[in-house]
């Protein structure tokens, strides 16, 4: 696209990772490239440090927030045997080796070793998920408070995420905007990960869930034992996580702010 517009026609890019992928057509690109759009300050930073001439605007993803605006469902909790002051954990990924499924594990085989009422429930499936997640699951020493419901359907989605009091994401997928993250707080759960790609960005820690300082099973257990335990600081969270949901991912704000863009760089009256 760079090289058919030959400078007659703006370029707009979007990068939706919080690090810019190098490499030949990657510096091609760029140099004939007007805009960008970027997730990361930093990376918005970067981009404007290397490239003088190239107008770097920082947006957020965006998200359906009438579809994640569900009801807990009480029937569901139940099912997987949680009590009247159960606190389940969800996990929306794909058993991969490079998720930190172990960790996560044992992080909250930590947090339930003498809390019966404490669920991990694990949305997915994977090549590797014997390896990667059943087995460190058989042997955190609560296998029967960990439970694999596998791969949830489209529409029946959005109405499972109530359903959890918190939502631990440890390492981006293939979308570097973590849109199961997103959605988990726009549903108006806590979010408790890492500090990978824009999980940082994404979840502001101690607005919308809990941002950890390492990624060792026992900072994990804490963060869950702190959300266990205060009730207060879940429901100002839960609170939190909605509302910043709804002020950043919003479709039509950001369609607005894209439409005066392309406004400006082809000098077109709003």
């Amino acid at each position: 696209a760079a090289l058919a517009a030959r400078g007659e026609v703006p370029i707009v890019r979007t990068v939706y990772d919080a690090e810019l992928s190098r490499g030949f057509r990657s510096n091609v690109a760029f140099r004939h490239t007007t805009a960008a759009l970027v997730f990361s300050p930093d990376l918005r930073a970067e981009l404007q440090a290397a490239n003088t001439n190239l107008r770097v605007e920082l947006a957020d993803p965006v998200l359906d927030l009438t579809r994640f605006d569900e009801p807990r469902d009480e029937s569901m909790r139940r099912d997987w045997g949680v009590t009247p002051n159960g606190f389940v954990v969800g996990v929306i990924a794909r058993m991969q080796t490079h998720r930190l499924f172990p960790e996560l594990i044992a992080g909250f085989a930590q947090a339930a070793a003498k809390d019966p009422d404490l669920r991990l429930v694990v949305l997915g499936r994977g090549t590797n998920q014997e390896t990667v997640a059943f087995e460190p699951a058989r042997a955190s020493g609560v296998p029967d408070q960990i439970l694999f419901p596998g791969y949830i359907d489209n529409d029946h989605y959005p109405k499972v995420l109530p359903a959890f009091d918190a939502v631990l994401f440890m390492v981006p997928g293939s979308d570097g905007t973590c849109r199961a993250a997103r959605e988990a707080l726009a549903s108006g759960v806590p979010l408790i990960s890492s500090r990978r790609g824009l999980l940082p960005v994404l979840n502001e820690s101690g607005t919308t869930g809990l941002c950890l300082d390492d990624e060792s099973p026992a900072t994990i257990a804490r963060a869950i034992r702190r959300l266990r335990d205060d009730r207060g600081l879940r429901d100002e969270l839960a609170v939190g996580a909605r509302r910043r949901s709804i002020e950043r991912f919003d479709v039509e704000r950001h369609a607005d702010a894209l439409l005066e863009l392309y406004r400006q760089l082809r000098n077109v009256p709003s």
